[in-house]
């Protein structure tokens, strides 16, 4: 018994021992449970600051990276802001630029217009009174050799009792005579309108050897006319009486001394107060009978009698009128038409067109004009061989010129022959350059256009 109730007993103890050995086994599992919660707990923790931290990271990263962008765009904005005032500072410049050339242009025109203000319109007026004292002129020298005849028929014993018996006692001296003596009388002077005198304009104009058109300044003008004055003394009263002409007149006058009549008579004109040049269109200038027997007369653009007609930008035919005089040849050449008058192409072209301010006669003149009066115009090559046949052909040839040994700007010549030392030159500005033949190695280069005219 009581062995059994030992064997109970160490049962029991035993069963007790198992189940604390049960519940420290336990236990450890709880502490091992709660020991791997906290590992788990720490571990999240530590990925949860990991995450935080790249978070950070890349937040400041970003920051970084926008700061930068943000600096750049400031600079791009600083560079456009740069350049933008910079093109307003520029185009404020070609403004003011712009501006002080138009003022400059305004101010020259204004002074051009002040010095040309009582010189609108000049020729027919000047060369009535022209006309009508060289009329009286003539008829006085007639009347004095009648009435020296008459009184040597007297003296002979003839029958003078009458002053019909004087009159018929100048029979001695034919009507013949008596033409050729007023013929001698009006030579030397080029008329306007209805005048019929006999020597051209360009035989009378003195000629030397002229240097290449150039263009000038005011002041290599004066430097010029005063270089000329030292051995021209027309030139020298040019010089002192300069501030009655216009500035292109004297620029002119300083590449062409031909001129120098031309220049003088717009002078005297200026003086006498008669510088009244306004074309009425109803009077033009005619042609001599010296030019009436040429071939291939010259015209100048500057002759009197047709050279201080209004023509172009506030400026004379003698200045701008080398388009019309250089047709007027060429229709006179063809057709013989003596009314087709350089100052009467210029009104023309004036009224219909063919003048461009600020550029001058326009090619079209050259291209419609002669078609009016039968003439057919083609426009052949530039070339030697070609312009000859053109001439061989009958056909007269002119020429839109470039700057050169005729023209500092702009020009129009006319070629109406050939020889062996080359083309057979009509220049409207110049005497002496109409003297020369030109090969087509010197005119080459400097024809912009030509035209040929033929019937």
């Amino acid at each position: 018994m009581a062995n059994s109730t030992q064997k109970r007993g160490d049962r029991a103890i035993k069963g007790n021992r198992s189940a604390i050995k049960g519940n420290r086994s336990a236990t450890k599992g709880n502490r091992s449970a709660t020991k791997d919660n906290f590992l788990e707990k720490e571990q999240e923790e530590l990925r949860m600051q990991y995450v935080q931290m790249v978070q950070q990271n890349s937040r400041s990263m970003n920051s970084a990276g926008q700061s930068v962008a943000r600096s750049r765009a400031d600079a791009r904005r600083r560079e456009i802001k740069r350049k933008q005032k910079k093109r307003k500072q520029r185009f404020f410049l070609i403004c003011q630029v712009v501006f002080l050339a138009f003022t400059v242009i305004l101010v020259s025109g204004i002074v051009t217009l002040v010095r040309n203000i009582n010189g609108s319109v000049y020729a027919e007026e000047s060369s009535e009174v022209g006309q009508v004292q060289q009329a009286v002129q003539n008829e006085q020298d007639l009347q004095s050799g009648e009435d020296a005849q008459s009184g040597e028929d007297a003296q002979s014993g003839q029958d003078v009792q009458t002053g019909q018996d004087a009159q018929n006692g100048a029979h001695a001296q034919t009507g013949a005579d008596m033409q050729a003596e007023a013929t001698a009388n009006s030579k030397d002077v080029v008329g306007n309108g209805g005048s019929q005198n006999i020597t051209s304009y360009a035989s009378q104009c003195e000629v030397g050897e002229i240097e290449a058109p150039v263009k000038r300044n005011s002041r290599e003008i004066n430097e010029k006319l005063l270089e000329l004055s030292e051995t021209n003394e027309k030139i020298a009263e040019i010089y002192e009486d300069r501030s009655l002409c216009p500035e292109n007149m004297l620029e002119a006058l300083a590449a062409n001394p031909e001129m120098t009549d031309f220049v003088l008579g717009y002078i005297e004109q200026k003086k006498n107060g008669t510088d009244d040049w306004t074309d009425n269109g109803t009077s033009y200038a005619s042609l001599t009978e010296e030019e009436k027997s040429m071939e291939y007369p010259l015209f100048l653009q500057w002759d009197p009698r047709w050279g201080y007609a209004s023509y172009g930008d506030d400026s004379y035919v003698g200045l701008a009128g080398c388009g019309p005089t250089a047709l007027s040849m060429a229709l006179y050449y063809l057709t013989g038409d003596e009314s087709l008058t350089p100052d009467r192409l210029a009104a023309y072209a004036m009224d219909n067109g063919y003048y461009m301010y600020g550029t001058g006669t326009l090619w079209a003149f050259m291209e419609e004009v002669p078609t009016e009066y039968g003439i057919a115009i083609n426009k052949p090559g530039i070339s030697g061989d070609i312009m000859r046949q053109e001439l061989d052909d009958g056909h007269i040839i002119i020429c839109a010129m470039r700057h050169g040994d005729f023209t500092a700007a702009g020009h129009f010549i006319v070629i109406y022959g050939y020889d062996e030392e080359g083309f057979l030159v009509n220049d409207p500005n110049c005497v002496s350059r109409s003297k020369q033949s030109w090969s087509f190695d010197q005119i080459k280069k400097q024809i912009k256009q030509l035209w040929s005219l033929g019937k």
